[in-house]
Protein backbone atom coordinates (compact mmCIF):
# COMPACT_ATOMS: atom_id res chain seq x y z
CA UNK A 1 0.00 0.00 0.00
CA UNK A 2 1.75 3.13 -1.17
CA UNK A 3 2.32 5.90 1.86
CA UNK A 4 0.99 9.45 0.04
CA UNK A 5 1.83 12.17 1.75
CA UNK A 6 -0.81 15.26 1.40
CA UNK A 7 0.36 18.91 2.38
CA UNK A 8 -3.07 21.34 2.64
CA UNK A 9 -2.86 24.57 1.69
CA UNK A 10 -6.35 26.30 3.17
CA UNK A 11 -6.13 28.69 0.21
CA UNK A 12 -6.97 26.31 -2.24
CA UNK A 13 -10.87 24.65 -3.17
CA UNK A 14 -10.35 21.36 -1.34
CA UNK A 15 -13.65 19.76 -3.08
CA UNK A 16 -11.41 20.09 -6.80
CA UNK A 17 -8.14 18.94 -4.58
CA UNK A 18 -9.99 15.53 -3.84
CA UNK A 19 -11.77 15.04 -7.22
CA UNK A 20 -8.10 15.54 -8.48
CA UNK A 21 -6.65 13.01 -6.34
CA UNK A 22 -9.85 10.60 -7.32
CA UNK A 23 -8.62 10.58 -10.61
CA UNK A 24 -4.93 10.40 -10.54
CA UNK A 25 -4.79 8.16 -7.70
CA UNK A 26 -6.17 4.88 -6.76
CA UNK A 27 -7.42 6.03 -3.23
CA UNK A 28 -8.83 2.48 -1.71
CA UNK A 29 -5.19 1.01 -2.12
CA UNK A 30 -3.19 4.45 -0.69
CA UNK A 31 -2.50 5.20 2.81
CA UNK A 32 -2.78 8.93 3.30
CA UNK A 33 -1.97 11.64 5.64
CA UNK A 34 -2.89 15.02 5.39
CA UNK A 35 -0.51 17.47 6.37
CA UNK A 36 -1.07 21.63 7.41
CA UNK A 37 2.46 23.42 8.10
CA UNK A 38 1.79 26.63 9.81
CA UNK A 39 4.62 28.52 7.62
CA UNK A 40 5.67 30.45 10.63
CA UNK A 41 8.84 32.86 11.37
CA UNK A 42 9.95 33.66 14.42
CA UNK A 43 10.39 37.33 14.00
CA UNK A 44 6.47 37.33 12.49
CA UNK A 45 5.57 35.54 15.97
CA UNK A 46 7.68 38.06 17.72
CA UNK A 47 5.38 41.00 16.79
CA UNK A 48 1.96 39.19 17.37
CA UNK A 49 3.21 38.19 20.88
CA UNK A 50 2.83 42.79 21.57
CA UNK A 51 -0.51 42.55 20.44
CA UNK A 52 -2.43 41.86 24.23
CA UNK A 53 -4.75 38.29 23.88
CA UNK A 54 -4.69 37.76 19.88
CA UNK A 55 -2.41 35.76 18.97
CA UNK A 56 -3.79 33.09 21.99
CA UNK A 57 -7.07 33.87 19.78
CA UNK A 58 -5.15 33.07 16.44
CA UNK A 59 -3.55 30.32 17.26
CA UNK A 60 -7.06 28.84 18.47
CA UNK A 61 -9.25 29.89 15.59
CA UNK A 62 -6.27 28.36 13.29
CA UNK A 63 -6.49 25.20 15.00
CA UNK A 64 -10.40 24.89 15.15
CA UNK A 65 -10.24 25.68 11.47
CA UNK A 66 -7.89 22.94 10.73
CA UNK A 67 -9.66 20.43 12.58
CA UNK A 68 -12.43 21.09 11.04
CA UNK A 69 -11.02 20.93 7.57
CA UNK A 70 -9.24 17.57 8.27
CA UNK A 71 -12.72 16.26 9.31
CA UNK A 72 -14.62 17.08 6.46
CA UNK A 73 -11.32 15.96 3.89
CA UNK A 74 -11.26 12.72 5.32
CA UNK A 75 -14.82 12.31 5.48
CA UNK A 76 -14.92 13.30 1.41
CA UNK A 77 -12.03 11.13 1.56
CA UNK A 78 -13.79 7.90 2.90
CA UNK A 79 -16.46 8.20 0.36
CA UNK A 80 -14.21 7.87 -2.22
CA UNK A 81 -13.33 4.69 -0.94
CA UNK A 82 -9.86 5.72 1.04
CA UNK A 83 -9.68 3.41 3.98
CA UNK A 84 -5.93 4.88 5.85
CA UNK A 85 -6.30 8.52 6.20
CA UNK A 86 -4.72 10.21 8.88
CA UNK A 87 -3.52 13.92 9.97
CA UNK A 88 -1.31 16.07 11.72
CA UNK A 89 -0.09 19.90 11.95
CA UNK A 90 3.59 20.86 12.26
CA UNK A 91 5.36 24.27 12.48
CA UNK A 92 8.03 25.15 10.33
CA UNK A 93 9.25 26.48 6.63
CA UNK A 94 6.38 24.97 4.41
CA UNK A 95 8.76 23.31 2.22
CA UNK A 96 11.70 22.18 4.46
CA UNK A 97 8.76 20.58 6.55
CA UNK A 98 7.11 18.96 3.82
CA UNK A 99 10.36 17.68 2.51
CA UNK A 100 11.57 16.10 5.88
CA UNK A 101 8.42 14.33 6.97
CA UNK A 102 8.56 12.78 3.50
CA UNK A 103 11.91 11.94 3.84
CA UNK A 104 11.53 10.27 7.93
CA UNK A 105 8.44 8.37 7.38
CA UNK A 106 9.29 6.85 4.04
CA UNK A 107 6.82 8.23 2.09
CA UNK A 108 5.94 7.60 -1.37
CA UNK A 109 4.98 10.19 -3.04
CA UNK A 110 3.66 13.55 -2.31
CA UNK A 111 0.57 15.23 -4.12
CA UNK A 112 -0.46 18.75 -3.85
CA UNK A 113 -2.16 21.13 -5.91
CA UNK A 114 0.19 23.68 -8.11
CA UNK A 115 0.88 27.09 -6.57
CA UNK A 116 -0.31 30.43 -7.47
CA UNK A 117 2.85 32.63 -8.00
CA UNK A 118 3.51 34.94 -11.12
CA UNK A 119 6.54 34.02 -12.82
CA UNK A 120 8.26 37.04 -11.51
CA UNK A 121 7.26 35.69 -8.01
CA UNK A 122 8.62 32.28 -8.82
CA UNK A 123 11.90 33.89 -9.85
CA UNK A 124 12.21 35.80 -7.03
CA UNK A 125 11.46 33.64 -3.93
CA UNK A 126 10.45 30.59 -5.44
CA UNK A 127 6.66 28.53 -4.73
CA UNK A 128 6.41 25.90 -2.15
CA UNK A 129 5.33 23.49 -4.72
CA UNK A 130 8.75 24.09 -7.13
CA UNK A 131 10.87 23.68 -4.17
CA UNK A 132 9.42 20.13 -2.79
CA UNK A 133 9.57 19.25 -6.87
CA UNK A 134 13.51 19.96 -6.50
CA UNK A 135 13.98 18.90 -3.12
CA UNK A 136 12.09 15.92 -2.00
CA UNK A 137 13.16 12.52 -1.75
CA UNK A 138 10.08 11.19 -3.18
CA UNK A 139 7.86 10.95 -6.57
CA UNK A 140 5.88 14.57 -6.58
CA UNK A 141 2.45 14.71 -8.29
CA UNK A 142 1.67 18.77 -9.12
CA UNK A 143 -1.77 18.56 -10.22
CA UNK A 144 -3.89 21.22 -11.70
CA UNK A 145 -6.76 21.32 -14.19
CA UNK A 146 -7.63 17.95 -13.70
CA UNK A 147 -11.22 17.32 -15.41
CA UNK A 148 -13.83 14.90 -13.95
CA UNK A 149 -13.60 12.71 -17.59
CA UNK A 150 -11.28 9.19 -16.68
CA UNK A 151 -7.56 9.71 -17.36
CA UNK A 152 -7.39 8.98 -20.81
CA UNK A 153 -3.65 10.67 -22.31
CA UNK A 154 -0.30 10.50 -20.53
CA UNK A 155 3.33 11.83 -21.74
CA UNK A 156 6.08 9.94 -20.36
CA UNK A 157 9.19 11.88 -21.04
CA UNK A 158 12.36 9.56 -22.12
CA UNK A 159 16.01 11.40 -21.87
CA UNK A 160 18.00 7.93 -22.63
CA UNK A 161 19.08 7.94 -19.26
CA UNK A 162 18.84 4.64 -17.22
CA UNK A 163 16.66 6.83 -14.56
CA UNK A 164 14.16 8.08 -17.22
CA UNK A 165 13.45 4.14 -17.77
CA UNK A 166 13.29 3.64 -13.94
CA UNK A 167 10.81 6.60 -13.75
CA UNK A 168 8.45 5.45 -16.22
CA UNK A 169 8.33 2.01 -14.70
CA UNK A 170 7.44 3.14 -11.43
CA UNK A 171 4.81 5.47 -12.80
CA UNK A 172 3.15 2.59 -14.06
CA UNK A 173 3.33 0.44 -11.06
CA UNK A 174 2.61 3.65 -8.59
CA UNK A 175 -0.45 5.32 -10.41
CA UNK A 176 -1.82 1.45 -11.73
CA UNK A 177 -1.57 2.13 -15.36
CA UNK A 178 -1.69 -1.02 -16.52
CA UNK A 179 -4.95 -0.95 -15.23
CA UNK A 180 -6.64 1.76 -16.95
CA UNK A 181 -7.55 2.11 -20.57
CA UNK A 182 -5.36 5.18 -21.11
CA UNK A 183 -3.01 6.01 -24.32
CA UNK A 184 0.48 6.68 -23.29
CA UNK A 185 3.09 8.25 -25.36
CA UNK A 186 6.89 8.17 -24.88
CA UNK A 187 8.57 11.43 -26.22
CA UNK A 188 12.22 11.93 -26.59
CA UNK A 189 13.65 15.57 -27.29
CA UNK A 190 16.79 16.11 -29.54
CA UNK A 191 18.38 19.05 -28.25
CA UNK A 192 21.77 20.72 -29.52
CA UNK A 193 23.33 23.30 -27.08
CA UNK A 194 22.66 26.79 -28.05
CA UNK A 195 26.71 27.62 -27.86
CA UNK A 196 27.26 24.37 -29.73
CA UNK A 197 25.47 25.94 -32.77
CA UNK A 198 27.07 29.50 -33.01
CA UNK A 199 31.38 28.00 -32.51
CA UNK A 200 30.85 24.69 -34.67
CA UNK A 201 30.64 23.86 -38.11
CA UNK A 202 27.73 22.73 -39.96
CA UNK A 203 28.37 19.51 -40.60
CA UNK A 204 29.05 18.94 -36.68
CA UNK A 205 26.01 19.97 -35.47
CA UNK A 206 24.67 17.86 -38.14
CA UNK A 207 26.18 14.85 -37.11
CA UNK A 208 25.65 15.34 -33.36
CA UNK A 209 21.48 15.82 -34.57
CA UNK A 210 21.97 12.66 -36.29
CA UNK A 211 23.56 10.38 -33.47
CA UNK A 212 21.22 12.58 -31.18
CA UNK A 213 18.33 11.12 -32.96
CA UNK A 214 19.73 7.24 -33.17
CA UNK A 215 19.86 7.58 -29.80
CA UNK A 216 16.77 9.07 -29.11
CA UNK A 217 14.92 6.28 -31.07
CA UNK A 218 16.84 3.41 -29.40
CA UNK A 219 16.01 4.76 -25.76
CA UNK A 220 11.91 5.32 -27.23
CA UNK A 221 12.25 1.91 -28.26
CA UNK A 222 13.53 0.58 -24.78
CA UNK A 223 10.52 2.29 -22.93
CA UNK A 224 8.10 0.63 -25.01
CA UNK A 225 9.52 -2.81 -24.39
CA UNK A 226 9.91 -2.38 -21.13
CA UNK A 227 6.10 -0.67 -20.93
CA UNK A 228 4.68 -3.23 -22.73
CA UNK A 229 6.17 -5.90 -20.30
CA UNK A 230 4.47 -4.22 -17.51
CA UNK A 231 1.03 -5.05 -19.42
CA UNK A 232 0.56 -1.59 -21.42
CA UNK A 233 -1.02 -1.85 -24.78
CA UNK A 234 -1.92 1.19 -26.32
CA UNK A 235 1.60 2.57 -27.04
CA UNK A 236 3.27 5.28 -28.92
CA UNK A 237 6.63 7.39 -29.16
CA UNK A 238 7.31 11.11 -30.34
CA UNK A 239 10.39 11.97 -31.47
CA UNK A 240 10.92 16.08 -31.17
CA UNK A 241 13.66 18.74 -31.84
CA UNK A 242 14.46 21.88 -29.58
CA UNK A 243 14.25 22.69 -26.32
CA UNK A 244 13.24 19.48 -23.65
CA UNK A 245 10.87 21.48 -21.43
CA UNK A 246 9.19 23.67 -24.21
CA UNK A 247 9.05 21.05 -26.54
CA UNK A 248 7.50 18.22 -24.07
CA UNK A 249 4.93 20.89 -22.22
CA UNK A 250 3.73 21.83 -26.09
CA UNK A 251 3.17 18.26 -26.90
CA UNK A 252 1.22 17.72 -24.08
CA UNK A 253 -1.43 20.66 -24.55
CA UNK A 254 -1.39 19.82 -28.18
CA UNK A 255 -2.60 15.88 -27.16
CA UNK A 256 -4.61 17.50 -24.13
CA UNK A 257 -2.67 15.06 -21.90
CA UNK A 258 -4.12 14.59 -18.58
CA UNK A 259 -0.69 13.57 -16.83
CA UNK A 260 3.05 14.40 -17.63
CA UNK A 261 5.54 12.09 -16.34
CA UNK A 262 9.20 12.48 -16.17
CA UNK A 263 12.60 11.50 -14.14
CA UNK A 264 14.02 13.94 -11.94
CA UNK A 265 17.34 15.65 -13.54
CA UNK A 266 20.45 15.45 -11.61
CA UNK A 267 21.29 19.41 -12.33
CA UNK A 268 23.63 21.65 -9.61
CA UNK A 269 22.45 24.10 -7.52
CA UNK A 270 24.29 26.78 -10.25
CA UNK A 271 22.66 24.69 -13.08
CA UNK A 272 19.15 25.55 -11.30
CA UNK A 273 19.76 29.22 -10.71
CA UNK A 274 20.40 30.19 -14.58
CA UNK A 275 18.23 27.67 -16.33
CA UNK A 276 15.97 25.27 -14.24
CA UNK A 277 15.49 21.44 -14.40
CA UNK A 278 13.50 20.45 -17.03
CA UNK A 279 11.17 18.90 -14.65
CA UNK A 280 10.88 22.24 -12.67
CA UNK A 281 10.04 23.74 -15.55
CA UNK A 282 7.20 20.91 -17.14
CA UNK A 283 5.81 20.61 -13.56
CA UNK A 284 5.93 24.67 -13.06
CA UNK A 285 4.18 25.71 -16.72
CA UNK A 286 2.63 23.14 -18.23
CA UNK A 287 -1.32 22.69 -17.84
CA UNK A 288 -2.13 19.49 -17.13
CA UNK A 289 -0.93 17.65 -14.25
CA UNK A 290 2.80 16.70 -13.99
CA UNK A 291 4.43 14.00 -11.72
CA UNK A 292 8.30 13.58 -11.09
CA UNK A 293 9.13 10.44 -10.12
CA UNK A 294 12.58 10.19 -8.26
Amino acid sequence: MPKILLPIDVQHPHDEFIEQLDKLIDLKASQLHLLYVKDELPGYEAILGTVADFPDDLKHQIETKIADLFADMKSKLEAKGAKAVTSSVLGGLAAMTIDQVARDDGYDMIAMSAGTHTRVQQFLIGSTTSRVVNHAPCTVLVMKNVSTTPMKNIVVAIDGSEAALKAAVKAVKLFGLSQRDVQVTCINVVSVKGLYKFISPVQFIAAIEDNLVMSGEASLAAAEKELSELGMTKLDNVLKNGEPADEIINFADSIKADLIILGAQGRSAVEKFLVGTVSDRVSTFAKCSTAVIK
